[in-house]
């Protein structure tokens, strides 16, 4: 029987029980042997007067599986610190049903093997109780999503994994076919153009637990293959997705954490997100904002000829309650130096003032508001965009315990990205190229530098500093759909091999329609206070990418 069923009521009683050795202790005329049975341990007594079992006992290791066979009896000594601690097995009868290499690591909560070797060891890291309760906690995690979406009449539609590709978005994984051998599928980025063309088929309401694949580099939060929760509605709104979610992720938390999302989650736009935090996912568990300078009462009273290179930028301050020694803020200086931008501080430490940029004059840092063991970060940015300062504003709030412990999860919605975006003068669609713009006048412009100020009918959702969610109303008019395109820099040769068959599609009575796609993986880390998303998935690969169980990816070209 199951460990987790006896109780009360099998006591005096004959059963047999199976699990693995977790710990054996051998006390003179009594040897105990702990046995686990995924998060449940139950403790079993030999007495010495079975000289054969004490015999076999002796050639018994830790991770044994073994089958044993005993009453059940109370225990003199309780263990309050696992379930049926009064209980214990008397063991009449031992059998090994399967035995066990050396163990290359402890396999306990607090073990003492670096992440390398457990991922090659995977299938024993995950009898640690704390990753089987991971894995149920992921169950968990499903079925209510399945049975929430239900409840709001939603239906669950799989839709294809192996697709053809999609301009504009993601790099992706091919898929060789020995059926088309000159041809290529690719490994779907997400259910994007399908969840689409089931708002055409009349499909109203649909999500998904999908699986996604994209070809980049594996990061704490990233993996060449993760989950997401995928939603669409048709004739829906902004708001309305929203609430649904907020209504959704209020009663998960409420139910498996027992804690109190707040019913409405607060919302900033993209750029006040940018000019406030310098992210577009900002960490909102701890004050300390972002502020612009006006850089004409530096510049005008400075006569440092370095400053005035400066003139033509915007100037950004970032005020910390912290000390940090000389050297380190050398390091911070000639990091932002190799991204091209000028950063200099001003400390006040036991009284005493000093700064990075000589000469500062006495008049500037006099009109600075600035107390004893604080520091102040000053940011010269080609842009309204000070993205250094909102990665130092994290790196340090982190290092100086910053962020109140009391916040444990403070959601945000970020809304309103720009319709594109342009990096090394590559122009780009901020979200994704089937994101409707919020002013329609937007498919009217001829003039690039026009239409790169209109933003979209786009939100992220934001957990601890962490985008777990982003989603937005769709383009439903295959003429608007081919202006995105185009403006993207798609010949209407690449357009029409590329993704005409679903221009086509929009052109046959398409419903306006939006939605979101949930990162499951980010969102169960944070749930679960986990530094990687690798911790809440049960077959991962490493943080390069690779496979340390299977030794994947083999070389295509290796002769066995």
């Amino acid at each position: 029987m199951r460990l987790k069923n006896i109780d009360d009521s099998y006591i005096d009683s004959s059963v047999t029980l199976h699990g693995w050795i977790k710990k054996i202790r051998k006390l003179g005329e009594l040897i105990f042997i702990d046995i686990r049975e995924q998060t449940e341990i139950f403790q079993l007594r030999i007495e010495q007067t079975n000289s054969s079992l004490f015999e076999l006992v002796s050639t018994l290791k830790n991770q044994f599986l073994i089958e044993v066979e005993g009453v059940v009896k109370k225990r003199k000594e309780i263990n309050s610190e696992i379930n049926n601690g009064h209980l214990e097995l008397f063991v009449s009868e031992i059998k090994v049903i399967s035995s066990s290499n050396s163990l290359p690591f402890i396999i306990e909560d607090k073990t003492d093997a670096l992440e390398q070797k457990r991922m090659q060891y995977r299938y024993l890291d995950l009898r640690r109780p704390t990753n089987f309760k991971m894995l149920k906690f992921r169950s968990d995690v499903y079925r209510f999503f399945r049975n929430y979406l239900d409840s709001q009449a939603f239906i669950e539609v799989e839709t294809p994994a192996i697709n053809v590709p999609t301009i504009g978005g993601s790099k992706e994984l091919l898929v060789n076919s020995t059926n088309f051998e000159d041809s290529n599928y690719t490994l779907s980025q997400s259910p994007q153009v399908y969840k689409q063309l089931l708002m055409i088929s009349g499909v109203d309401k649909y999500f998904q637990i999908a699986k996604c694949f994209r070809d980049e580099k594996a990061r704490s939060d990233r993996q060449m293959e993760f989950t997401q929760l995928d939603i669409e509605m048709s004739f829906t709104t902004e708001d309305e997705v929203k609430s649904l979610v907020e209504g959704m992720l209020q009663k998960l938390f409420t139910e498996l954490l027992s804690f109190e999302l707040p019913t409405i989650f607060p919302k900033i736009e993209y750029k006040d997100a940018i000019l406030k935090y310098g992210s577009d996912k900002p960490d909102t568990r701890f004050d300390y904002l972002i502020e612009e300078v006006k850089k004409e009462k530096l510049l005008e009273q400075s006569s440092n000829p370095f400053l005035k290179k400066f003139a033509n930028q915007f100037l950004f301050s970032l005020k910390l309650p912290i000390v940090l020694s000389t050297s380190k803020l050398k390091k911070y200086v000639e990091k932002a130096k190799s991204e091209n931008e000028l950063l200099f501080w001003v400390k006040k430490e036991k009284g005493t003032i000093s700064s990075s940029l000589k000469p500062l004059e006495e008049t500037f840092i006099n009109s600075l508001e600035i107390n004893d063991n604080e520091i102040i970060f000053f940011n010269f940015k080609a842009t309204k965009e000070p993205m250094f300062l909102g990665r130092l504003r994290v790196e340090l709030a982190k290092e100086f315990d910053l962020i109140s412990s009391k916040e444990r999860f403070n959601f945000l919605w970020v809304e309103h990205f720009p319709m594109f975006t342009i990096e090394d003068n590559v122009i780009g669609a901020s979200h994704h190229p089937f994101t409707a713009p919020l002013d329609e006048n937007f498919f009217n412009e001829k003039n690039i530098e026009e239409i790169k100020k209109y933003d979209s009918k786009s939100y992220d959702l934001v957990l601890n500093g962490n985008e777990i969610g982003g989603g937005s109303i769709r383009i439903n008019n295959p003429k608007n759909q081919r202006f995105i395109f185009e403006k993207l820099g798609f010949s209407d040769k690449e357009i029409n091999y590329y993704i005409g068959w679903f221009l086509e599609a929009l052109s046959y009575g398409t419903p306006p329609h939006g939605g979101i796609a949930i990162g499951i993986d980010r969102l169960l880390a944070i749930m679960l206070n986990k530094e990687t998303i690798r911790e809440v998935i049960a077959f991962p690969k490493t943080s390069k990418a690779t496979d340390e169980l299977t030794k994947g990816p083999y070389k295509k070209n290796d002769k066995i």
